[in-house]
């Protein structure tokens, strides 16, 4: 799979994973202690909780990556991949094309490089 298919799979699992959940509950979410656990909500009511051992930084990041930022998130990967499909075709056509990193020829390319690693992450690709 090439970089840009790599963003496309990552942006996809996102809106798959994203969407369903922000039409259960839209957010934006945030956390509230209930006892010794934390819930996280929105404005709709509760869209789930922390075990008792879980600390309250982990509800707190589960809240701040509601599923409203799917969306945005996936977007952005779909405007990487879509830099890096131009400068891939232009790329193959010079003499040297195979040896050449597609992401040095587009307006930021340690963006995309980046992009490249959160992708992974979603994925969990080790590519």
């Amino acid at each position: 799979m090439n970089p840009a298919d790599e963003l496309r799979a990552a942006a996809t699992l996102l809106r798959e994973k994203g969407a369903p959940a922000s039409e259960l509950r839209p957010g934006p979410w945030h956390t509230k202690q209930r006892g010794v656990t934390w819930d996280i909500r929105s404005e709709q009511g509760l869209v789930g909780g922390t075990p008792h051992w879980a600390e309250k930084r982990l509800a707190e990041w589960i809240a701040l990556m509601s599923a409203e930022a799917a969306e945005p998130l996936a977007d952005w990967l779909e405007h990487v991949a879509g830099d890096l499909t131009t400068a891939a075709l232009a790329v193959t056509k010079w003499p040297d094309g195979e040896t050449q990193d597609p992401a040095d020829y587009i307006d930021e390319p340690d963006s995309a490089r980046l992009a490249l690693v959160f992708a992974r992450a979603i994925t969990g690709s080790t590519s």
